[in-house]
C-alpha cells in the first residue's frame, strides 16, 4: 500500500511514447532543447528520433533568475511533470533556422514541476534503457 505522505513517483517514458492516453500521469522524460520562449516559458524538447514535446516551465522557472542553459540549443534536459492537454494553446517556440522541424503533437504538453540541465546525459542510452524496460514489462504481461 502506498504511503499517502510520499510523493507519487514519475513514470519514465521516451518522448516518442507520449500521447493523449497518458494525460494526467506524472512523467519523467529527457530530451534536447530545440527552442525556448522566455516570454511564455515554453520550451520544445526532442528525442534522438526528432520527436518533440511542448514543455510549460512556468511553474518551475524563476523569472527573476538567468537561465542561460535554456537557450543552449541541443543541451540535454530531464523534465519531471504532468502530461496535460494543451488547453491554453501554448505556442510552439520559434525554431532555429538550422533546425529540422520535429514531429510534435501540439494538443499535449508537459506541465513541468522540475527541469534539470543534464549535460552529461547520454540520451541514446536513456532511450535504450527505457525501451528495454518497456519490452520486459510487455513480455511479462503477455506471459502472465
Amino acid at each position: 500500500m502506498a504511503n499517502p505522505n510520499e510523493p507519487d513517483s514519475a513514470q519514465l517514458l521516451r518522448i516518442r511514447s507520449l500521447d493523449s492516453s497518458k494525460l494526467g500521469r506524472k512523467l519523467r522524460i529527457a530530451g534536447r532543447i530545440v527552442s525556448f520562449d522566455p516570454d511564455t516559458h515554453v520550451l520544445l524538447l526532442r528525442d534522438e528520433a526528432n520527436n518533440a514535446i511542448l514543455v510549460d516551465s512556468s511553474q518551475c522557472i524563476d523569472p527573476s533568475k538567468s537561465h542561460l542553459w535554456l537557450r543552449d540549443k541541443g543541451s540535454p534536459v530531464v523534465a519531471l511533470g504532468y502530461l496535460e492537454e494543451n488547453k491554453d494553446d501554448l505556442p510552439i517556440p520559434t525554431l532555429p533556422a538550422f533546425a529540422q522541424a520535429p514531429e510534435i503533437d501540439p494538443s499535449i504538453c508537459l506541465q513541468a514541476l522540475l527541469l534539470l540541465p543534464s549535460p552529461d546525459l547520454d540520451l541514446k542510452l536513456w532511450e535504450d534503457g527505457i525501451r528495454l524496460r518497456e519490452e520486459t514489462f510487455s513480455t511479462r504481461a503477455s506471459v502472465g
